[in-house]
């Protein structure tokens, strides 16, 4: 029995690119990030 993961990687971001107040924030980046992130919460927390 394994671990299911999936890795994405961002590129020509930096750490803190999904943060609106950091001087690296992405938006792009940033909202795909979140929307990933929910996604999983929804999927595994309920």
């Amino acid at each position: 029995d394994g671990v299911l993961a999936e890795v994405e990687i961002y590129p020509d971001t930096d750490h803190g690119f999904a943060f609106p107040l950091r001087p690296v924030y992405r938006k792009q980046a940033a909202e795909r990030h979140w929307e990933r992130l929910i996604n999983l919460f929804r999927r595994r927390v309920g």
